[in-house]
C-alpha cells in the first residue's frame, strides 16, 4: 500500500511496521479513500474520483475492501481520508543516465540535444557512477512506493566493453538487492532497430544481455518518416525472430518525434501480426508513441485496433513528451 497527502500516515506507517511483525495478524484501515476506478464498477466516486472504504488486512494482505463494518473484535487505524493506492509500476526509466543535471545540460531543450549530452557524458559511466546514481533513483522510487521499475541499459550496446560491463554490473546488482526488498527491477537490453539485420552484431548482444535474469529486448527506432515501412518491418521481423529464440518479451522506443510522417506504429502492427501467427507469445511494450497523436484519425483507429487484436501489447506514453 501507498499512503499519500496526510501527516498522519507516518503514525500510520510505523504502527503498521510494528504489526508486520507480527505473524498472521489482522487489522482494519479505517476511512481510506481509494480511486473509484480501482474498485468495482457499482461503486460512486465522489466528486474527485474517490471511495471512503475500510479495508482489511490479514497476513500482510488485504482480504478485504469494506464500505461499512462494524467488526471490532481486530485493531483499527483511522486513516480521517489518506488516500490509498497500490504500489507503483515505473515502466519507462532510463536510470542508466538519470542524476546528471548537475554535470551536463540539454541546452537546447531538444531530443538530439540530449542524445548529444548522452554522447558527451559517457566516458564518465563507470561502475562506481552508474551504480550510484541509479541507487539513489532506486532507493527514491522504493520510498515513494513503486513495487516495480523497468530500466532501459543506456550504454549496453557501447563501443568502449568497460562501460557495457560497467552497466550490466550495476544493474545485476541492483535487481538482486532490490529483490530482497520486495520491489522489482527488469532491464531493456536495446539496440538501434536497423541493427537486428546485422545478425552477427545482434546475435552477440542477445547472447550477452539475455543471459542474466530480469532482461528483455529492446529497440530505438528513430524516425522512419522517410524510410520504407516493409524496411522498418524487415527489421522488426528480426527482432522478434531472436525474441522467439530467447522467449523474452520486448520494449521499444517507437515515434518518439512530433513528426506526423512517422508511422513505425503501423510498421510495428504489420511485423508484430507476422510474429504472432509464427507463434511469438511475448508481452511487447511501446514506449512514448508521440507521433502517434498527430496521426489522422482513420490511422489512429486502425493501429489501436490492430494493437489490441494483436494482445499483450502495452503503450507506455510518457506524459512530458
Amino acid at each position: 500500500l501507498v499512503l499519500k497527502n496526510k501527516k498522519k500516515a507516518w503514525w500510520i506507517r510505523w504502527k503498521l511496521s510494528a504489526l508486520s511483525r507480527v505473524s498472521r495478524c489482522s487489522y482494519v484501515l479505517e476511512c481510506v479513500k481509494i480511486p473509484v476506478a480501482l474498485l468495482p464498477e457499482s461503486s460512486r466516486g465522489d466528486e474527485e474520483g474517490f471511495v471512503e472504504c475500510n479495508i482489511h488486512v490479514h497476513s500482510g494482505k488485504i482480504a478485504a475492501v469494506l464500505y461499512k463494518d462494524n467488526d471490532h473484535s481486530i485493531p483499527r487505524f483511522r486513516c480521517d481520508g489518506v488516500i490509498c493506492l497500490p504500489c507503483f509500476s515505473d515502466s519507462h526509466a532510463h536510470l542508466v543516465k538519470t542524476q546528471c543535471v548537475p554535470r551536463i545540460r540539454n541546452a537546447t531543450k531538444s531530443i538530439s540535444g540530449a542524445l548529444n549530452c548522452e554522447i558527451e557524458d559517457q566516458p564518465r559511466w563507470t561502475y562506481q557512477d552508474i551504480s550510484r546514481r541509479m541507487n539513489f533513483s532506486l532507493r527514491c522510487a522504493f520510498h515513494h512506493g513503486s513495487s516495480a521499475v523497468r530500466t532501459h541499459l543506456d550504454g549496453c550496446v557501447a563501443e568502449d566493453e568497460n562501460i557495457r560491463a560497467a552497466v550490466y554490473k550495476a544493474f545485476d546488482e541492483a535487481r538482486d538487492a532490490y529483490e530482497k526488498l520486495g520491489m522489482t527491477v527488469q532491464g531493456v537490453a536495446n539496440l538501434y532497430l536497423p541493427q537486428y539485420l546485422d545478425e552477427e552484431f545482434a546475435a552477440a548482444h542477445c547472447e550477452r544481455a539475455l543471459s542474466r535474469p530480469g532482461v528483455v529486448l529492446g529497440a530505438y527506432v528513430g524516425n522512419v518518416a522517410e524510410t520504407p515501412l516493409a524496411e522498418v518491418s524487415k527489421a522488426m521481423d528480426a527482432m522478434f525472430v531472436k525474441a522467439k529464440a530467447f522467449g523474452v518479451d520486448v520494449d521499444l522506443h517507437i515515434d518518439e518525434t512530433n513528426d506526423s510522417r512517422c508511422r513505425g506504429l503501423v510498421a510495428l502492427c504489420d511485423s508484430l501480426e507476422k510474429a504472432r501467427k509464427d507463434g511469438y507469445e511475448g508481452h511487447v511494450v511501446l514506449g512514448h508513441a508521440c507521433a502517434l497523436s498527430l496521426q489522422s484519425p482513420e490511422t489512429i483507429k486502425s493501429i489501436c485496433e490492430r494493437l489490441a487484436a494483436a494482445g499483450r501489447c502495452f503503450v507506455v506514453a510518457n506524459p512530458f513528451t
